[in-house]
């Protein structure tokens, strides 16, 4: 059964590298979540997302990908948390 995790100050990377604005707060699905790790002082969050590709106001193709953000401790500890029991 799915849970939800509410994430603050989540800083969401670019796909060719870079930050994105950070965002405040955010309430996810954990079937949204694809992963939390940590590398070093980092953590990091992974969310199932959906690249689409425009041609004037029609798509022309999708296809699913991962997003990641920058996370603090405290919220991968408790998502890591959370996710271990579902």
């Amino acid at each position: 059964m799915a849970k939800f995790i509410k994430f603050t100050n989540v800083t969401p990377l670019k796909l060719q590298g870079g930050k994105e604005e950070t965002v405040e707060e955010t309430i996810l699905s954990t079937e949204q979540i694809t992963s939390v790790s940590e590398n070093g002082d980092n953590h990091y969050l992974g969310t199932k997302t959906i690249i689409f590709k425009h041609e004037g106001d029609n798509i022309k193709s999708f296809a699913p990908s991962v997003q990641l953000a920058l996370i603090s401790k405290e919220d991968y500890e408790n998502a890591k948390k959370i996710l271990l029991e579902v």
